[in-house]
C-alpha cells in the first residue's frame, strides 16, 4: 500500500472529481476545526467562569452526548435524498445556533444552547460521511480523508490557541469568545454543501419506510448482522471507559491542578490534537490494509496509558504525566477516529452507508449519556484512582476483544453484510 504523495494531483487511482472533492473538503474542514478548537473548551468555561456545579457538568456532558440518539433520524430521514439541505441544516444548528450564547451568561442557558448544537452534529457526520462514500475511491477513502483531517486538526490547534489565549484575557467576555468561533465554523460546514456529489445512492422508493421505522432499522441493522453487531458492542466498551475519565477530566485539570485556560487547551487540545496529527498517517493506512477490527484494537490497547499517566499524576502531583497521558491519548484516539469515520462503508460495502453510520451514532447517545454520570458517581464514592482503573480494564477489554475478532469477523462481515443491507432499501 503506497503512501499518497505530498502534492496530490489527478491518476487513474485519483479521478479528478475526487481531486476536487480532496481540496474542496480541506477548505472546509479547516474553518469547521477551527471553530471546533474555540469552542471546544466549552467544559472548562462552564466549571471555571460560569461557576457550574459537578452535576452540571456531567449533565452538559451527558446533553453534548444525547444528541446521537438522533442520528438513527438523521440517517433515516437523508437515505436516498440529497445530502446538500442537510449539510446547511447542520451549518446552521450545529454552529450558526452557538451566536444565542451572547444572550444570556447562565449554566442552564449555556447547557441548552449546546445541547440544540449536539443535536445537530450527527446530521452533518452522516451527511459527511455520504460524501466520501460517494466521491472517494474505496481504495484510497481512509488516506484522503485522513490528509484531509490532519489540516483540520492543524486548524484546531490554531483555533484552541487562538480561543484559549482570548479566555485567559477576557474570562468575563467567555460567551462572545465562543460564540466568533462557532461563526467561522458555519462558513466551514456550509462550504461542505457546495461540493458535488459524483455517485449519490438514491432510493426513492424507501423514503417513507424510512421514516416510518428510523428507530427499529437500528435493532434490525445489528440484529441481522452479527459482525457489525459484535464490532459496536466492544465499541460500546470502550465509549464507556471514554466517557467516564472525560468527565472527571475536568474536575482533575480544573479543580485538582487548579490550571488556567491555556493549560487545560494544552492538555485537553493541544496535546490531544497534536497526537492525533501525527498518528493520522498511519491510522489511515491501518484502515486500509487491515481494516476496522485490528484498527480499533490498536487503538483500544493504547488508550490503556492515558488513565495510568493521570493516575500517576494524581499519585505524585507532577503536572508532566498529565501532558504526558493526553498526549498518549491524542496518539491512540488517531486510530478511534478513523475506525469512526469508515467502519460503517465497510460494513455497507456498496450500499448507501448513511444507516450504519446512523447505527454507531445513536450507540454513542447510549453510552456518552450514561457515561458522564457513571463517572461522577464513581468519582463522589471513590475518588480519582477508581476512575482511572474501572477505565483502564475497560480500554484493555475492549481491545482484547477487538483483537481476537479481527480475522474472523472480517471474513464475516464481507457475507452477511448484504443481507442487512438490504434492511435499509
Amino acid at each position: 500500500m503506497k503512501a499518497l504523495p505530498l502534492r496530490l494531483t489527478a491518476s487513474p487511482d485519483l479521478p479528478p472529481s475526487a481531486l476536487a472533492t480532496y481540496r474542496a473538503q480541506r477548505t472546509a474542514e479547516i474553518l469547521r476545526m477551527f471553530s471546533v478548537g474555540v469552542t471546544g473548551i466549552s467544559d472548562a468555561v462552564l466549571r471555571r467562569s460560569l461557576d457550574a456545579t459537578e452535576l452540571q457538568v456531567a449533565i452538559f456532558l451527558a446533553f453534548i452526548a444525547s444528541g446521537h440518539f438522533l442520528a438513527s433520524f438523521w440517517g433515516a430521514a437523508m437515505e436516498g435524498r440529497s445530502k446538500r439541505p442537510f449539510f446547511i441544516l447542520g451549518a446552521v444548528l450545529s454552529r450558526l445556533v452557538l451566536l444565542l450564547l451572547i444572550l444570556w451568561g447562565h449554566p442552564v442557558w449555556f447547557i441548552l444552547v449546546f445541547a440544540v448544537s449536539a443535536w445537530a452534529d450527527p446530521c452533518f457526520l452522516i451527511a459527511q460521511n455520504s460524501l466520501f462514500q460517494s466521491n472517494y475511491p474505496a481504495g484510497m477513502r481512509a488516506r484522503l480523508v485522513s490528509r484531509v483531517n490532519m489540516y483540520g486538526r492543524v486548524a484546531f490547534l490554531a483555533g484552541a490557541i487562538v480561543g484559549a489565549a482570548l479566555l485567559d484575557l477576557h474570562p468575563d467576555r467567555a460567551s462572545w469568545i465562543l460564540a466568533t468561533g462557532a461563526f467561522v465554523g458555519f462558513w466551514g460546514v456550509y462550504a461542505y454543501a457546495r461540493i458535488p456529489f459524483e455517485n449519490p445512492r438514491e432510493a426513492p422508493g424507501s423514503r417513507r419506510r424510512a421514516f416510518r421505522r428510523m428507530f427499529s432499522d437500528v435493532a434490525a441493522i445489528l440484529r441481522e448482522n452479527p459482525a457489525f453487531r459484535r464490532y459496536e458492542a466492544y465499541y460500546m466498551i470502550y465509549g464507556f471507559a471514554f466517557m467516564i475519565l472525560w468527565t472527571v477530566n475536568v474536575f482533575l485539570l480544573v479543580d485538582d491542578f487548579h490550571v488556567t485556560y491555556k493549560e487545560f487547551s494544552l492538555a485537553r487540545q493541544l496535546l490531544v490534537q497534536g497526537g492525533i496529527v501525527l498518528a493520522y498517517p498511519l491510522a489511515g493506512r491501518s484502515m486500509d490494509r487491515r481494516g476496522p477490527y485490528w484498527t480499533a484494537a490498536l487503538a483500544f490497547l493504547s488508550l490503556t496509558l492515558h488513565p495510568a499517566f493521570l493516575a500517576a499524576a494524581v499519585w505524585t502531583r507532577e503536572i508532566a504525566f498529565v501532558w504526558a497521558g493526553f498526549l498518549s491519548f491524542g496518539l491512540s484516539m488517531a486510530a478511534v477516529d478513523v475506525t469512526w469515520n469508515f467502519a460503517a462503508m465497510h460494513f455497507a460495502r456498496d450500499r448507501d452507508a448513511s444507516p450504519f453510520m446512523g447505527v454507531h451514532i445513536f450507540l454513542v447517545g447510549i453510552r456518552g449519556t450514561l457515561g458522564p454520570f457513571a463517572g461522577l458517581a464513581l468519582y463522589r464514592l471513590s475518588g480519582f484512582y477508581a476512575v482511572m482503573g474501572v477505565s483502564f480494564a475497560l480500554f484493555l477489554a475492549a481491545g482484547l476483544l477487538m483483537a481476537f475478532s479481527s480475522d474472523r469477523r472480517s471474513e464475516e462481515a464481507a457475507g452477511l453484510v448484504e443481507k442487512a443491507s438490504d434492511l435499509a432499501r
